[in-house]
């Protein structure tokens, strides 16, 4: 017995000589690494950052499992404005394009997105340099888009693209009423906010945990899964899916104004873009969804309910962008291989939307405005 009260002693001892230890070792890194004296620039970033905006990363995902490419190890790379770009300076971009992950295109080589196809198309019509740059933010929806204009892209020194395309709609159809910015926003009018904030080790272990969740140890994961795992059961929509899809397209068309004013303050113009998806298809003419396609309020609702509620809101990109400013894509006859789950595009569709993009700037008159 005193044997064992001499071990808790000294395992008591030993705890306590350990935090003398290393609680001024991690004040000393707070108060010299974290955010409580550094200048305003550097804590905007900060703010930018708990956006989803991700800066100076580099990450290899295996590809294998998701689609046939020709590589199956990809690298995905923001630059230290948490770009994708091919070009060097901001002063250089012409296009800059807002979305969620269909526009990251985060498993997607750079050459194999749509933007960096779009570029090279209207480089060589034009016989000059044009730069494109892919702004498109895991999860966003436009909550997320307006929170970029306000936290984000005003940081880029130099930004000043003649456009400003809105690839819109995927991640506000199904019912985003609730305001959701991104994936780690926080209330610094909390004690707790305030220190994940500030502190340099809470910045560290979520940094980790993204590289460590989004590393090549395993096969990327699509979002949606394995879209061969679906079936098509659905043949109408849900009772309160109309109401519902009304009052979610009326608060989208609010955020949409406010986006289109962002971008006219900004003295860019902007074009709006309708997206595809596979939530619901058209065989023998007549139109099936999954069975579960989102949940809200603890009600699961079907890919016809979701398709019901993103043309609701492909209505509002028509009246407030208009059919001038407006290219869609929604209506695009894709190939069944040019999507790799429900909603994301392989290299093979995503180089369709840039076609489907070049020939309405064309046809449209967009690219003269370059």
């Amino acid at each position: 017995m005193k044997k064992s009260m001499n071990w808790i002693k000294y395992l008591l001892f030993l705890g306590i000589g350990w935090l003398l230890i290393l609680i001024p070792f991690f004040l000393i890194i707070e108060l010299f690494f974290g955010s409580w004296l550094v200048s305003d620039l550097t804590k905007k970033w900060q703010d930018a950052e708990r956006y989803n905006v991700m800066r100076n990363l580099t990450i290899s995902y295996d590809i294998s499992k998701i689609y046939n490419g020709s590589q199956t190890i990809i690298k995905y790379s923001r630059d230290k404005n948490g770009l994708r770009m091919i070009c060097k300076n901001p002063a250089d971009i012409d296009i800059l394009t807002i979305g969620g992950s269909t526009t990251d295109q985060r498993y997607l080589r750079i050459e194999d997105t749509f933007q960096y196809h779009l570029e090279k198309k209207l480089s060589a019509h034009l016989g000059r340099k044009v730069c494109i740059a892919n702004a498109g933010l895991d999860g966003h929806s436009t909550h997320g888009h307006l929170a970029s204009f306000e936290y984000w892209l005003p940081l880029i020194q130099d930004l000043a693209p003649k456009h400003i395309l809105l690839y819109v709609g995927i991640n506000d159809a199904g019912f985003r009423f609730e305001e959701h910015k991104g994936f780690d926003s926080i209330n610094e009018d909390t004690f707790k906010g305030y220190l994940k904030a500030n502190s340099v080790i809470y910045s560290v272990i979520r940094r980790l945990k993204y590289a460590f969740v989004n590393s090549a140890e395993s096969a990327a994961y699509a979002g949606h899964n394995d879209k061969s795992q679906f079936i098509y059961s659905a043949t109408s929509i849900s009772d309160a899916t109309p109401s519902l899809a009304e009052k979610n397209a009326e608060l989208f068309y609010d955020r949409l104004e406010l986006l289109l004013a962002r971008i006219n303050k900004m003295k860019a113009k902007h074009i709006c873009i309708t997206q595809p998806h596979q939530l619901s298809v058209v065989t023998n003419n007549k139109t099936k969804g999954i069975a579960s396609a989102f949940e809200y309020q603890s009600e699961v609702y079907n890919g016809l309910d979701y398709d019901f509620a993103l043309r609701k809101l492909n209505n509002v990109l028509s009246d407030l962008c208009t059919e001038k400013r407006l290219i869609d894509v929604y209506h695009h006859p894709f190939s069944n291989d040019s999507f790799y789950d429900l909603v994301h595009t392989t290299p093979k569709g995503s180089k369709e939307i840039s076609h489907k993009i070049y020939t309405d700037y064309v046809n449209k008159g967009f690219v003269n405005e370059l």
